[in-house]
Parts: structure tokens; C-alpha cells; sequence
């Protein structure tokens, strides 16, 4: 009989919500949601958003018999899921450590370099209410959380 070899996989920080590092090595001074990134628990998500019924200065007002209107955005790719949902690329990748790696460096540089590419709209004024009418993505480039463009893959 023939042992198995051991996959172990990256960690996907539970207060940022990035892959690569675990929770207690987090570097982020806040929490972020792993539904919308905004600076609160995802446990916390309807009363802390702007859109959500929880929150009694929403507005427009959530009806209480309705679900959380709320668009999703990853932290890590960027497009309309949750951050810790399994159809991420991020996901996918979980046992491939030099993907996640190089794949975080790239998206890390990305957003703080300067750069001449099309970006897309600018970002919209509230992260629970992005305006229907603007793309969220071009043929080309896809646009990041934070605002920066990413080459499809």
C-alpha cells in the first residue's frame, strides 16, 4: 500500500479575505466583508451596508420580506461573487501555492503602480449601490476592487 501525498492548500485569510496567509499573519489593519469588502463582518453585512433592510438609513429602503439587493465583489479577482465563494479563479487555484503567489504579487503591483491602460469607470460612489448603467468590465481589461485593470486571462 502506497501513502498519499500531501496537498496542502493556501489559506484564505478570514479578515481580508485574500489568499496566501492565514488570519492571526493578516497585515490589513481592518476587517473587510467577504460579500461587498466593506469594513465590517459578513455576520454584520445587513445592518452595516447602505442597501441592505438592516440598515434603517438605507435608500433606497430594502423591503423587509426582501433579499439584500446588494451586487457581490471579490477582493481577490474582482468580479460579482463573494470573496470566499468556490467559482473564484482564487478558489480553484487553492492547492497551487506559486499560482496564488504570483498571482497576488501581480494583482498587489497592479494596484499601486501607475498605469496607461484603460481602467474603466471610476469607481462608484458606494460599493452597494454601483451604478447599472456603467460596465464593469471591457473586452480587454476587467477592473479590479481597487480600481486598477487586469488583464483577462
Amino acid at each position: 500500500i502506497k501513502g498519499t501525498k500531501v496537498h496542502t492548500s493556501s489559506p484564505q485569510c478570514q479578515q481580508c479575505w485574500k489568499w496566501g496567509h492565514p488570519s492571526d499573519a493578516c497585515r490589513c489593519p481592518a476587517i473587510h466583508c467577504s460579500l461587498c469588502v466593506g469594513p465590517h463582518h459578513k455576520d454584520s453585512h445587513c445592518s452595516m451596508s447602505s442597501c441592505c433592510k438592516g440598515n434603517p438609513k438605507a435608500f433606497p429602503p430594502t423591503p423587509a420580506d426582501m433579499a439584500c439587493p446588494h451586487v457581490c465583489s471579490c477582493i481577490n479577482c474582482g468580479t460579482q461573487h463573494a470573496a470566499d465563494n468556490r467559482h473564484c479563479p482564487y478558489w480553484h487555484h487553492h492547492f497551487n501555492h506559486d499560482w496564488i503567489k504570483s498571482r497576488s504579487t501581480w494583482d498587489a503591483t497592479a494596484r499601486k503602480a501607475p498605469t496607461s491602460v484603460p481602467t474603466g469607470p471610476p469607481p462608484s460612489p458606494s460599493l452597494c449601490s454601483p451604478s447599472p448603467s456603467i460596465p464593469l468590465a471591457s473586452p480587454k481589461y476587467r477592473v479590479c476592487v481597487m480600481g486598477s485593470a487586469v488583464p483577462d486571462t
